[in-house]
């Protein structure tokens, strides 16, 4: 999945004005991939990037260290990059997301 953003001319690699969120997430699912997801179903995001020679089998580690999922996701992205979501299901299953924060043409 793709999020596009403006960046501060500055800092080419950071978003600026804005960032990327739990919210942000989940509306590009209902709109780009026409998933919507219910008020019990979270999402979390990893706030570091992924690292380039991530493998997919790494994932569910980088993953488990989000912690508690019943809590709201605080968490702010104000970089481009590759990073993943954690979408909690229903009793203790999830599913992994990558996205991509781009610049914006």
């Amino acid at each position: 999945m793709k999020i596009w953003r403006r960046v501060d001319p500055e800092k080419p690699d950071a978003v600026h004005p804005g960032l990327v969120n739990a919210k942000n997430v989940r509306d590009k699912l209902s709109k780009q991939l026409l998933i919507d997801l219910n008020r019990k179903e979270k999402v979390h995001l990893r706030l570091e990037p992924l690292p380039d020679d991530i493998q997919y089998e790494e994932l569910d580690e980088l993953l488990e260290e989000l912690g508690d999922v019943d809590t709201p996701c605080e968490v702010a992205i104000r970089s481009l990059g590759d990073y993943v979501a954690r979408i909690s299901l229903k009793g203790p299953h999830y599913v992994p997301l990558k996205f991509t924060v781009l610049k914006k043409p």
